[in-house]
């Protein structure tokens, strides 16, 4: 069995496997975070199975493996664990083979490839847990078990470090130019590449941003705004749309796209107000997706 492109967080077990309890499965692509367990694997417990390509952090057990516990039999690559916390082996308790995976344990965990520095995530503690520019894990892993897209449902092979060789990075996301927006930024500087310099608001980051092809992310909040995309510019929200609302307010629509490649993604668009597509407006093309429309 396969669990593929999850986000896993906000769960509690009794004893085992806050997040999620595995044997021979495979987990790949997917995000664990702020899950706990009363014992052991505050993110997951995993028996004779594979986990790659996932971002576990900010997990927490009792005893032991507070963000994985990997018991015999089982693989961890092109995964990053950090931040997780427990009495005994804080991020990783692990009697299997851990290899290109960024861990935030000392001693290093013995496996080729293998990390331990800081990961430098864009937002950690809003948990935006993608790779923030200078991250050791871009272009770190091993070009394995690969997924055609990662989290952002983008391409997930790249060359983030920019040395002409596509290597995937470690983690659930692949490293690309990230813009941020925080309604609660406490100084927005362009280009809003850092959760402290973020735009407090879409639109504004919507106009800005030139490069084609880039991704503004969002983070939780009600945004009271009329977003509208007229360019090959994608943007999501960073936890999804049960936590990040565009707010029509019954006074304007929510969403006007008119580019073929413009994606809006993750949202609650709520009490638009317009004579046709009070909610979102497509016209001439566009991608609305995993969005929540309601009250328009």
């Amino acid at each position: 069995s396969t669990a593929r492109v999850c986000r896993i967080s906000g769960n509690t077990a009794q004893n085992a496997g806050g997040g999620l309890m595995q044997t021979g499965a495979f987990l790949t692509g997917s995000v664990l975070f702020d899950n706990r367990a009363g014992q052991s694997g505050g993110g997951l417990e995993c028996s004779a199975g594979t986990i790659a390509l996932c971002t576990i952090a900010f997990n927490s057990s009792s005893n032991t493996g507070g963000g994985l516990v990997c018991n015999a039999g089982s693989s961890v690559e092109n995964s990053l664990i950090h931040f997780n916390t427990s009495a005994v082996c804080p991020n990783v308790a692990c009697d299997s083979s851990v290899a290109f995976s960024h861990v935030g344990s000392t001693p290093l965990l013995p496996g080729t490839g293998n990390l331990t520095n800081a990961p430098n995530f864009a937002d950690a503690g809003a948990r935006v847990l993608r790779l923030g520019r200078e991250s050791a894990g871009v272009d770190a892993g091993v070009n394995s078990n690969l997924l055609n897209t990662d989290m952002d449902a983008q391409p997930r092979l790249a060359d983030g470090n920019r040395d002409g060789v596509a290597t995937v990075d470690m983690g659930a996301y692949e490293s690309r130019i990230y813009h941020y927006v925080r309604s609660n930024a406490v100084s927005a500087v362009y280009p809003y590449l850092e959760a402290g310099t973020a735009a407090t608001n879409i639109q504004t980051a919507v106009n800005d941003i030139l490069t084609e092809d880039d991704i503004i992310v969002v983070n939780d909040g009600i945004y009271p705004e009329y977003v509208y995309l007229t360019k090959p510019i994608t943007v999501l929200s960073a936890h999804g749309p049960e936590k990040t609302v565009i707010e029509g307010s019954h006074a304007r629509r929510g969403a006007y796209l008119t580019h073929g490649d413009a994606v809006l993604e993750g949202f609650t668009i709520q009490n638009g107000y317009a004579d046709a597509g009070a909610g979102v407006l497509i016209s001439g093309g566009g991608t609305v997706r995993r969005c929540i429309l309601k009250s328009n």
